[in-house]
């Protein structure tokens, strides 16, 4: 039996026969609700965020296979303050922390703390320093947190989604091609 009559044939059968336009919407449904779904899960990594452990930015921040999430006291929106942190001991090389891309902030012992900067990939012995670009006097004082798991929910609502668009685009391919390879009715 060739792969053309298998198709044929499973297309026809009575158990399983998409051949009504409304598998289409099932298909649209799929993939926008998978993507929904997956787009919760990716936004409830944050949480971890918020119940990280803050421990002052001074001292290294082990975080091998984690996140660092760098917060202020003081959000100096008026001021342009750039984090850099290192990996290792003092003379390796530096890079930016990246900005926050969403405004979050928590509590610890009566302080208010936002996020400003996120690295998704730490590392063994992180050291980050945060000061304003204007060299001013800085009244901030800066914390950072390791936090576990955060890329992983990320990449988890990402395979949400895209394993919701491949059923999805599978399932409209699948009535589709059922749909054209059915037999006509002649009158």
């Amino acid at each position: 039996m060739s792969w053309g009559h298998f198709v044929v044939d499973v297309c026809q059968s009575e158990a399983v026969r998409p051949v009504k336009t409304g598998w289409y919407l099932v298909a649209i449904v799929l993939i926008f609700g998978g993507w929904m779904v997956g787009v919760a899960t990716a936004g409830t990594s944050w949480n971890l965020v918020r119940e990280a452990t803050l421990q002052p930015s001074t001292s290294p921040v082990d975080a091998p296979n984690r996140s660092v999430a760098v917060f202020t006291d003081v959000p100096q929106t008026d001021r342009d303050v750039r984090c850099r942190y290192r990996n290792g001991p003092k003379g390796s090389e530096s890079k930016q922390v990246d900005d926050a891309s969403l405004t979050l902030t928590v509590t610890r012992d009566g302080t208010v703390w936002t996020l400003i900067g996120f690295v998704p990939d730490g590392g063994k012995d992180v050291q980050v320093a945060c000061a304003p670009k204007d060299r001013a006097t800085d009244p901030a004082t800066y914390a950072v947190a390791a936090v576990e798991g955060f890329t992983d929910r990320q990449r988890l609502g990402l395979g949400i989604g895209i394993l919701s668009s491949l059923a999805g685009f599978a399932l409209a391919g699948w009535t589709w091609w059922c749909r054209r390879s059915r037999p006509t009715v002649e009158s």
